[in-house]
């Protein structure tokens, strides 16, 4: 069995890099100046892991992200297990099974809805629930 590259990221864990098929990291570092300030902020994060850690480095006072991607989720847990107790979770939910109608008060990170040069679709936004819409 050979070791294949991690799906989002890049980390370094005890001084070893470790690379990854997707450069999230760049996506970050578009992204980190034209967001509002994290600091002391509940923030949501969709469909990713990575950029929670990022999140939580930016000041957050507590992350959850959601990703009904188990192998994402697999990743996250193994960081997690490695950096030790902080206040960043990761379910293994889509956004349609969690906030449902339900008001997020300081703000929804959904790296998907940012446009990426390596992706086949350069945009992808969020559904509605149609519950909200009663």
């Amino acid at each position: 069995m050979q070791f294949h590259p991690w799906r989002k990221g890049p980390y370094e864990l005890f001084g070893i890099p470790i690379d990854t098929e997707w450069r999230s990291d760049w996506k970050w570092q578009r992204l980190e100046k034209h967001i509002s300030p994290l600091k002391k902020r509940l923030v949501l994060d969709v469909g990713c892991g990575y950029h929670c850690w990022r999140m939580l480095g930016a000041g957050a006072k507590s992350v959850i992200g959601i990703d009904p991607t188990l192998i994402n989720v697999m990743q996250f847990e193994l960081i997690k297990k490695l950096q030790g107790e902080a206040p960043v979770h990761l379910l293994p939910i889509g956004l349609s099974d969690s906030i449902g109608n339900k008001t997020v008060r300081h703000g929804v990170f959904d790296g998907g809805a940012i446009p990426s040069p390596f992706a086949d679709r350069s945009f992808k936004g969020i559904e509605r629930n149609p519950a909200s819409r009663r």
